[in-house]
């Protein structure tokens, strides 16, 4: 039985209105097996066993517990459940429809980087049983190999917090709200395109731009484009925080947000200038020194919340500050980094992440392998207005945009959730 530390916050948020989940979603080229992708599910999870957990609540607190059931290869790819009656009481959900799977899972349990080092070897085995391909690719985890301490202990649990008082408070300037309304059944959107890897690298580096900087600063002027008079369009761009501990083969969810506003003067820069401005945000917020004060601020939550004596107490602090967190940003992007799978590349048409935008309109997930990025917009809405507008900013600049897609699912509830 672990006890919740650094993932406290997140798991207790949890409503039936936000669930907080992500869809992992990988398009192969080929009708998938069920029945070999159980076969290679089995294989794999064995060097995740922290995967293999249920949540509990025990007294005034949640808590998580291993959990023997079977995980299961389902059939609903495309609109998986994480209701825990209907998962065998799992936080993650691996789901196969065609040439697509899902593998869906609550964000508090891990995050993009941590769910990849799965994926990988997922396909590994997938492909090894299947074809006999041995995939060879970088940095894979085999069902045998050891698992180093690092990977599955809370790095938030030795954290020595540090002196925060000169850390500047946000400024109370809210940012510009995408006029638009969420579809009322709960229904999340899913818009995608593919970009050519080469060309998008290229014009990054004339640019001194990096793709993260370059999808938020797209977007902030696709959103500026479209309502002119907006003031305080401001991009919540997702970083990494392991660097802090050095610990970067931990599991836990260490995602960190920082707040990139596209102020009116940058509106008249041009596109180089704007891009290292962005670009710089990011390189100076995930500082080490700069995230260990994030971190601090995030170590001295985790004791209050800990010390409150209620369940419910607990769950209503935790929600009030993840919705405050998310009232900083206009949209959101994230980038987990190149993917390489070794020889099954040539296998992905597509990979994705669609997450629960619940809390802010719009979200912008980059994936990206070896020739291709892959770009997916998570929406509570259906109208495609800012992606069409960002790929013809893009499209302008001769990043060629292709492959688009466009659809839905029903909304994702998660395990516990209660209003």
């Amino acid at each position: 039985m672990e006890e919740l530390w650094s993932s406290q916050c997140l798991f207790y948020s949890l409503t039936e209105k936000f669930s907080n989940f992500v869809q992992a979603r990988i398009t192969l080229d080929d009708i998938i097996d069920k029945n070999v992708m159980q076969h290679a599910l089995d294989t794999a999870i064995k060097r995740f066993p922290y995967f293999k957990v249920r949540l509990i609540r025990k007294g005034e607190e949640f808590v998580l517990e291993d959990n023997d059931k079977p995980l299961l290869v389902y059939s609903d790819a495309y609109s998986p459940t994480l209701a825990p009656e209907k998962n065998n009481d799992y936080l993650i959900r691996l789901s196969v429809d065609g040439s697509m799977l899902n593998l869906c899972f609550c964000h508090a349990i891990t995050d993009g980087r941590g769910i990849m080092t799965l994926i990988k070897t997922l396909l590994h085995y997938y492909f090894l049983y299947l074809t006999g391909i041995n995939s060879k690719a970088p940095d894979l985890l085999l069902a045998d190999s050891e698992i180093p301490a690092e990977e599955i202990t809370d790095p938030m649990l030795d954290f020595k917090p540090v002196d925060t008082s000169s850390v500047p408070m946000p400024k109370d300037e809210p940012p510009f709200v995408l006029p638009v309304e969420s579809d009322p059944s709960g229904r999340k959107y899913y818009l995608c395109f593919t970009i050519n890897s080469d060309s998008f690298m290229k014009y990054s580096r004339d640019n001194d731009g990096s793709p993260n900087a370059l999808l938020a600063l797209f977007m902030s002027h696709a959103v500026h484009a479209i309502h002119p008079d907006a003031k305080n369009i401001v991009a919540g761009v997702a970083i990494d925080q392991r660097r802090a501990f050095d610990s970067s083969k931990s599991h836990f969810c260490r995602v960190g947000l920082i707040h990139i506003k596209n102020s009116p003067k940058m509106e008249k820069m041009d596109i180089s200038t704007c891009a290292t401005c962005y670009r710089g945000k990011i390189i100076l917020e995930s500082d080490v020194d700069r995230v260990t004060e994030v971190l601090s601020l995030s170590q001295q939550f985790n004791m209050y919340l800990k010390s409150l004596k209620t369940f419910d107490e607990k769950c209503a602090v935790s929600r009030a500050a993840v919705q405050r967190g998310c009232m900083n940003d206009t949209f959101s992007v994230s980038y987990v980094g190149k993917q390489d799978f070794g020889e099954i590349n040539n296998h992905i048409r597509f990979i994705g992440a669609m997450v629960d935008a619940s809390t802010l309109h719009l979200s912008i997930e980059i994936m990206s392998i070896p020739g291709k990025f892959f770009i997916s917009v998570s929406q509570d809405f259906s109208s495609d207005i800012y992606v069409k507008k960002l790929m013809e900013l893009l499209e302008a600049e001769g990043i060629k945009c292709t492959d688009y897609v466009a659809g839905s699912s029903p909304y994702v509830y998660a395990p516990f959730a209660k209003s």
